[in-house]
């Protein structure tokens, strides 16, 4: 919500492989990591064509929520 406010676009992570049945069948331990980022992370924008200003700025917007 907080980068939203700002004008970032984020959205949540993807599902880890290990999640999806036809991976799940080759899982021979639980992935925790996995999990735990998938339900935690977030993406950032990967727009091509954003300027190295707009990256900074994200950046130090993110930084701003996380910190």
């Amino acid at each position: 919500k907080r980068a939203q406010e700002k004008n970032i676009s984020v959205r949540p992570f993807f599902y880890p492989l290990s999640s999806m049945p036809l991976y799940a069948q080759y899982a021979d331990t639980p992935m925790n990591h996995s999990q735990h980022i998938s339900k935690h992370g977030v993406s950032l924008p990967t727009i091509i064509g954003l300027t190295n200003d707009e990256y900074d700025f994200i950046c130090q917007e993110i930084l701003k929520i996380i910190c």
